[in-house]
């Protein structure tokens, strides 16, 4: 399978911007970005996960992943690539 993820150092204003996939369990974050192959990218789309929804970490799957997210009173089950194709800025709870 061909990475589609470009990995690059953050910046001073993207401190707060993290993959989905770094949150744990009880962090809030806001999407910023869904930046993943066009199939994946629909399919987190269709799922309610776009920019400016918020979302929470519930819990991570016992090898670190899947991830259970909770977003808009759904869950939902991610795939370690659907997390990492999502950016979220972490919120102060």
């Amino acid at each position: 399978m061909t990475a589609f993820f470009q990995f690059t150092p953050k910046s001073m204003e993207q401190q707060n911007t993290m993959t989905l996939s770094e949150l744990v369990p009880g962090q809030s974050a806001k999407i910023t970005l869904v930046s993943a192959s066009p199939v994946i990218r629909q399919r987190i789309l269709d799922m309610g996960l776009i920019p400016g929804v918020t979302v929470r970490m519930e819990r991570k799957g016992p090898m670190g992943h899947p991830y259970w997210i909770g977003c808009n009173g759904t869950s939902l089950a991610l795939r370690q690539e659907e997390a990492l194709g999502v950016e979220a800025e972490l919120l102060k709870d």
